[in-house]
């Protein structure tokens, strides 16, 4: 019985073990029982060999760089799966934050830049959201709508306007009532509109 052969045998802590002892065969063997596995695994989510490639090498490159200083609470298994869950993560928020990156240069560029009816549709609903807003009686509920637009607490509302925290609640809350209403309506006939030009 070879090397290999008696490693092959041994389950994944003792493997752990060796390879914590600068054991290479027992690495080779971790990397041949879990590579497939992980491989596939990354896939699913990444849809990319060549990343998931690069991702599968960066952990066990990992693994084997960090080897005296890993602790496995659980299991290798465990350890390698989440290891591989959290690089996916990280190439998933990598590849949303570059998307919204290049949305916004070719935006700023030109290549997406909206249709005539886009635009008409744009201002159209803009004009329905300020007259549903100048439509709501109270002026302290226009402002507490500005406010919130703007991303403010009903805290911060609060401390703005020198007034209880409860009463900017209720204030929001009776003025999304009417801008509701007052968006449902205007909405229905700007509709009516766009129906009536084609």
């Amino acid at each position: 019985m070879n090397r290999n052969d008696i490693y092959s045998s041994l389950d994944d802590q003792s493997l752990f073990s060796l390879l914590q002892q600068d054991d290479r065969v027992a690495f080779t063997i971790l990397y041949d029982r879990y590579s497939s596995v992980l491989y596939l695994f990354i896939l699913f989510y990444v849809k990319d060999h060549e990343l998931t490639r690069d991702t599968l090498q960066s952990i066990f490159m990992s693994l084997w760089e960090h080897r005296h200083k890993i602790t496995i609470s659980s299991s290798v298994k465990n350890y390698l799966y989440t290891a591989a869950k959290n690089r996916v993560l990280n190439i998933l928020r990598s590849n949303r934050l570059r998307r919204g990156y290049n949305d916004t240069v070719s935006r700023e560029t030109g290549n997406l830049i909206p249709s005539p009816e886009e635009l008409y549709e744009r201002d159209e609903l803009d004009r329905i959201l300020r007259l549903a807003i100048n439509d709501i009686s109270h002026e302290k509920k226009r402002m507490i709508i500005d406010l919130r637009r703007q991303g403010l607490t009903n805290k911060e509302i609060a401390d703005r306007l020198s007034m209880p925290e409860n009463t900017v609640r209720t204030y929001y809350l009776q003025s999304v009532k009417v801008l509701r209403d007052n968006i449902k309506n205007l909405f229905s006939l700007f509709l009516l509109t766009i129906i009536e030009m084609f």
